[in-house]
């Protein structure tokens, strides 16, 4: 039988004292928790009882999960954009709050799942499914370091997430967000103001006529623009690589107008507040900044663009992440296919359209 006692010694761990084909092993759990200490324990004796158990991940890679955190960022940052490992940061950091002193052997599937359960009623299932794939990659991580043999995220799957939501902007609502916008820039009294909404306004410009992600624009520099050929090379720190962006008359007009500064002091929080202050303004639901660019692509797919061009001027590594903008202009690929005309024989098992009427060929 399995026992769990704490270790007469200055570090105060418990152990967990069991006997396993015969030979007693004392292994150091790691913790002073005696909560946690018991849930070691538990899976223990459940991984004896299922005929699963191995000594061997005990022995050779019994690491706590912050400390894992720890060596796995340490090892990732030099790797990854500043931006992306900050990111990781804080969702590992949420989930290791979860567990707090758990060696990372003992997390299993079911653990994940009353983590997750935990995370729906706090955040969105697409911010849930960011923290899953950040998590799996991290276990994998762990299993090429020896601290675990398998993912407990393997055969987790993703949460649905509901696509009815409109992501883009209509004409209408597009036109009332920026009248709002520029009617605050044409009252703005100051200097500081004043030069800040001349910012702000051309920022949204920007945005609109270009999908570049709020960090591109932002990140955007005087020697990246081509206005001469009206081009500019966007660094894409995702996936850590450059990308040439063709600009439009207008942005290049705008740019201009700016001047070498571009977009330099605006604020990323500072902006995505006061663009969802002007929605609301404007009484527009459901939007944020982000919409611009799901705005810029959703009007390409209905000007006739293909997935391949929108998937380049979007900068996605996979046209599948491009297709969600053609499920959300179903209507109009509804226009396209009526449009298909073609003549078939008459059949007793076909139906024909003339009209709105039906009727049997």
């Amino acid at each position: 039988m399995a026992t769990i006692r704490k270790r007469k010694t200055k570090s105060g761990y418990y152990v967990v004292d069991f006997t396993y084909k015969g030979r007693r092993h004392v292994l150091t759990t790691k913790t002073k928790n005696t909560d946690v200490a018991k849930r070691i324990l538990q899976n223990i004796e459940a991984r004896i009882a299922l005929g699963i158990f191995d000594i061997k991940d005990y022995q050779d890679s019994c690491i706590l999960l912050g400390d894992a955190i720890n060596k796995y960022i340490e090892e990732e940052a030099p790797n990854k954009s500043p931006k992306t490992i900050k990111n990781e940061i804080q969702q590992l950091n949420n989930f290791a709050e979860f567990f707090p002193r758990r060696d990372i052997s003992s997390i299993l599937y079911d653990n994940i799942i009353t983590w997750r359960n935990n995370r729906i009623e706090k955040v969105s299932r697409i911010t849930i499914n960011n923290e899953c794939r950040v998590l799996h990659h991290f276990f994998n991580w762990c299993i090429e370091r020896g601290y675990i043999k398998r993912n407990p995220l393997s055969n987790l799957r993703m949460l649905k997430v509901d696509q009815s939501r409109r992501l883009y902007m209509s004409k209408d609502e597009l036109k009332a967000v920026m009248d709002k916008i520029h009617a605050a820039r044409m009252k703005a009294r100051g200097t500081r103001d004043q030069r800040f909404m001349e910012r702000f306004e051309s920022l949204i410009i920007f945005l609109v006529l270009t999908g570049l992600r709020l960090g591109e624009a932002l990140a955007l520099q005087w020697k990246n623009l081509d206005l001469e050929h009206g081009t500019a090379y966007v660094y894409q720190s995702k996936v850590n690589k450059s990308r040439i962006v063709p600009l439009h008359p207008i942005v290049i007009h705008t740019l201009k107008k700016l001047g070498p500064e571009l977009f330099k002091g605006l604020n990323p929080n500072h902006v995505s507040r006061r663009f969802r202050y002007y929605l609301q303004g404007a009484e527009l639901k459901g939007f944020k900044l982000h919409s611009l660019r799901h705005t810029f692509a959703s009007n390409l797919i209905q000007l006739g663009s293909s997935l391949a061009a929108v998937k380049d001027l979007l900068g996605h590594s996979d046209v599948r992440t491009t297709m969600i903008y053609a499920k959300t202009n179903i209507g109009f690929l509804q226009n396209e296919v009526n449009k298909f005309k073609i003549e078939i024989p008459n059949s007793d098992n076909l139906v024909t359209i003339e009209g709105d009427k039906e009727k049997k060929g």
